[in-house]
């Protein structure tokens, strides 16, 4: 618990029949007064005092308490909070103020401050602002394939891609003059770690895995229409020829792991996070600090390739029986063919391998191409599972 969390407390139990308050820092009011009465100031007053924007991330960094309550009545405040709101890629101070918080350089911070501040505060942040999903779809991006993933974010994925915006854009920004190369590794360190609080990265489909039980289980959710309509690949007719009338296709070509719009944002946060830390790892010309890129950087092609599915799914595939897949052949009634996915949806790769192939080191690029199975744009052939 912090000193600041503990004035709430004690306040509150000394006189339990008034509302407890927060004791905040005097260089706080130009900025959000006693957030109508909730909060009392202390030190001398000082409007003019330099140190208003740093004092408040300071503050944020020392107490969760004083976070939920600086944005629970950020009616109070607005004015201020609105200039918190560009978007990452534009903003001129929150970056600034974040480095100046947390680098050991300017000021000594513990691991926990890191995730105080760039997963609770940013997120906090972003929940204040209505329009804050709207700032992250429709925002100019420099390639149109990162614009379309954008566009496939749910919610929660978009508050998490404007986390990770500014978490590479510290990654990104120069260490402070005159700092020590030992404390801008510790603050690199801190940021990775804050990181991979924010999102499972290694395993973001975790609730696909009971998709993989039986042959059964893949039978009954093919013939699922719901399912089915979401992740048709292609369909044929009678004829081998390839239409778009389900209702009298004869095999339809089911994609798996199957996947509904949610699924569909998680990936998309994947690539736009391993897009964006491509475009980091070679913004950083430190040998060390590219090395402790390189680790959530392949944590998110790791997450993306999703191999305990794959293999599982390779797995089922392979123990067909001839005279199984014979009578499949033979069958008369419309059939369903479930097909692995590329590790990449065909539609991403451009974006992908535009970005990876920036990467200004070549095991790397080589690395994180034959775990998508890029080889100029084409994907392997993928195994299959027929079902009657």
């Amino acid at each position: 618990m912090t000193w600041c969390d503990l004035q709430y407390n004690v306040s509150f139990k000394q006189n339990s029949s008034t509302p407890a308050k927060l004791n905040i820092p005097i260089q706080l009011e130009p900025i959000i007064n006693d957030l109508g009465g909730t909060c009392q100031l202390y030190r001398p007053k000082n409007y003019d005092d330099p140190e208003t924007w740093p004092t408040m991330f300071e503050a944020c960094k020392l107490s969760s308490t004083f976070t939920k309550q600086l944005f629970a009545a950020k009616d109070y405040w607005m004015y201020s909070l609105m200039l918190l709101w560009n978007h990452p890629d534009d903003d001129t101070l929150v970056t600034e103020k974040l480095q100046q918080t947390l680098h050991p350089s300017i000021s000594p911070s513990v691991m926990n401050e890191y995730e105080q501040l760039l997963v609770n505060f940013l997120g906090e942040l972003y929940d204040s602002c209505d329009t804050a999903g709207e700032v992250v779809r429709e925002y100019s991006y420099s390639h149109k394939g990162i614009q379309t993933l954008v566009e496939l974010l749910n919610d929660s994925d978009a508050k998490t891609y404007w986390i990770v915006l500014y978490m590479c854009k510290l990654l990104e920004t120069e260490a402070p003059p005159n700092a020590y190369a030992e404390d801008h590794l510790t603050y690199t360190v801190g940021i990775i770690k804050a990181f991979n609080v924010c999102h499972n990265w290694t395993h973001p489909f975790q609730d696909q895995g009971s998709q993989l039980a039986s042959l059964r289980r893949f039978r009954d959710a093919a013939f699922d229409d719901d399912i089915m309509h979401q992740n048709v690949a292609k369909s044929w007719d009678a004829d081998g020829q390839e239409t778009d009338e389900l209702s009298n296709a004869k095999v339809i070509d089911v994609s798996y792991p199957f996947m509904d719009a949610n699924s569909q944002s998680t990936q998309a946060l994947s690539i736009l996070t391993l897009c964006r830390l491509c475009n980091v790892f070679n913004q950083v010309k430190s040998d060390a600090i590219r090395e402790i890129v390189r680790v959530p950087l392949l944590q998110v092609v790791e997450g993306l390739k999703g191999s305990e599915q794959r293999q599982k799914f390779q797995q089922l595939a392979s123990s067909q029986v001839k005279s199984r897949l014979d009578s499949w052949r033979k069958g008369k009634k419309q059939k369903r063919r479930v097909i692995l996915r590329p590790v990449i949806d065909p539609k991403h790769t451009d974006v992908v391998t535009y970005y990876t192939g920036l990467l200004e080191d070549p095991g790397l690029q080589s690395a994180i191409s034959q775990t998508f199975k890029l080889v100029d744009g084409e994907q392997h052939q993928l195994p299959t599972i027929e079902l009657l």
